[in-house]
């Protein structure tokens, strides 16, 4: 379960901080930005989405993974698909060429754009 980015130093906790300051009943989704000088990760973009759904833009540049979460309601794993006929979290992974973080209440599991199953990154008991 080990994964680089989210063993860097600081990315847990902003992990943790996107979890807590997202709804209960909807997605909430940010954009991970690392930082160069010095190194480091800051989130940025937050958006509040809709219950099953969040739009949050285009990556900016410096840009290494897209964040969001999937309240209690919705599956944990990633999605395959969405209502607007997409291919949900994998259709946006490719998309944006980056991985996808998706945190739920059972795991964080990540998706890769060129991955065809997405891992688990650390299950809950260990993160929540």
């Amino acid at each position: 379960m080990a994964d680089d980015l989210y063993d860097a130093p600081g990315v847990k906790e902003l992990f943790k901080e996107l979890w807590t300051k997202s709804p209960l009943d909807a997605e909430g989704a940010a954009w991970l930005l690392r930082i160069t000088q010095p190194w480091s990760y800051l989130l940025i973009g937050f958006k509040r989405g809709e219950a099953s759904h969040v739009n949050i833009g285009k990556a900016p540049p410096g840009v290494v993974a897209q964040l969001h979460t999937h309240p209690t309601k919705l599956d944990p794993k990633p999605s395959t698909r969405d209502n607007d006929g997409g291919k949900g979290d994998w259709g946006a992974a490719v998309k944006l060429g980056l991985p996808v973080y998706v945190l739920s209440i059972w795991a964080i599991w990540k998706v890769m754009p060129n991955e065809k199953e997405a891992t688990i990154v650390q299950v809950a008991k260990d993160w929540l």
